[in-house]
């Protein structure tokens, strides 16, 4: 019985029904509209911390990352697991450079570079315009091996007469050793010929160990491994480099000047993670006060759906109907249009997640109708207890 008679009281007010059908609606589509936004702000937070990598450079203390000497103990952070920062860092890129003599030419000499990445040297950059060229066998992961190879500028390989393939005899600190000719590099064209060698990364530090001398490296940089836990790797780093800072004086204590100074460059990271957890933050803010404002929406809609019901609301008492069965059948009402439009709107993104949104929107919306509708009836009995 209540079910015919809530759904004969809908049939007989089709006009309010469907404005309440319609409110709930708008609700919900704005709901949703903000659930997704705030989905997509979440999906930033996390391609900031997945995608966006983080490099870290070391320098001296003043910034400097050019013609400096950096300690050789710094690469055991990478390659040793006994070190706290090991878990922390990833992709390095190492540089390090000796002085060279062609055996069979001693009068040309230059700069044999170990690196590990050819990121490493600004001058092997394709965005710069240089181009390398390997052997058969070889690939950029070569310069990470510890094989005799080099690669030579391309012009300067033509003016000793030598070819890819052959070996090249040079003298390191007094050190004979065969270097095979795995490739050439061609530098941006603006660039003069250069009679730097590039090796595999390990190989000017052997040489120099070899000779009784010691190494370090031209310069040093890395990236983040998990950008979620920069702050704990902040906080290790600074056990273990020293904060840049330009105003600086020298160190004079030798274990001082022999730690390098580390800049993070997280600028970007930073800055999109904030904006995306500050948006993020807005938006939930604004989801939940669209819940509070639903309870009011509730409240004003069966307020006005029901204000004029006052006398047929005293006549069901009259007929022996208990307070909440009226309740209920009152609520019946406002719930059956509520997830009319709750559903209509969840049309628009047919999921789990919406449905779950647009449920709790329901019950909001349902709280306000259960006050208006007990107001209404204190109200009711009061006036005809007066009467």
């Amino acid at each position: 019985m209540k079910l015919w008679y809530t759904a004969r009281r809908m049939i007989r007010s089709p006009a309010a029904c469907a404005s309440v059908v319609c409110v709930v609606g708008a609700l919900c589509v704005l709901l949703l509209w903000l659930a997704d936004m705030s989905s997509h702000q979440d999906a930033l937070i996390d391609a900031a911390y997945d995608d966006i990598i983080i490099r870290c450079t070391v320098s001296d203390s003043k910034g400097n990352v050019n013609d400096i000497m950096i300690n050789w103990g710094y690469v055991k952070n990478f390659t040793d697991d006994a070190y706290p920062l090991y878990n922390y860092i990833s992709d390095p890129w190492f540089k390090q450079s000796v002085t060279y003599v062609i055996s069979e030419r001693p009068e040309l000499s230059g700069a044999l570079v170990g690196i590990n990445n050819i990121r490493a040297d600004l001058r092997l950059l394709p965005e710069n315009g240089a181009m390398i060229t390997y052997a058969d066998g070889y690939s950029e992961e070569s310069f990470k091996s510890d094989d005799d190879i080099v690669w030579l500028d391309k012009d300067y390989l033509d003016s000793l007469g030598l070819f890819v393939g052959d070996v090249l005899r040079l003298s390191v600190m007094g050190i004979e050793r065969d270097f095979m000719i795995a490739g050439y590099y061609t530098p941006p064209a603006s660039a003069d010929m250069s009679a730097d060698i590039y090796t595999s990364w390990n190989a000017p530090r052997r040489l120099a160990i070899e000779a009784g001398e010691g190494t370090s490296l031209d310069s040093l940089s890395f990236a983040v491994a998990d950008n979620r836990k920069l702050q704990r790797f902040k906080e290790l780093a600074a056990e273990s480099f020293l904060s840049v800072d330009i105003y600086a004086a020298h160190p004079t204590d030798f274990r001082q000047s022999m730690l390098s100074a580390l800049t993070i460059h997280d600028e970007i990271f930073t800055i999109t993670l904030r904006a995306a957890q500050k948006n993020g933050f807005l938006l939930d803010l604004l989801i939940a006060a669209l819940y509070f404002l639903s309870v009011a929406v509730g409240f004003l809609t069966s307020f006005i759906f029901t204000r004029n019901r006052k006398r047929e609301i005293f006549l069901l008492f009259s007929f022996g109907l208990k307070r909440a069965s009226i309740l209920g059948m009152m609520c019946l009402e406002q719930a059956a249009l509520a997830v009319t439009g709750a559903m209509i709107a969840c049309l628009l993104s047919p999921d789990l997640a919406s449905l779950t949104k647009a449920g709790v929107l329901c019950l909001s919306f349902l709280a306000g109708t259960v006050l208006s509708v007990l107001l209404i009836m204190r109200k009711s009995l009061l006036c005809r207890t007066e009467g």
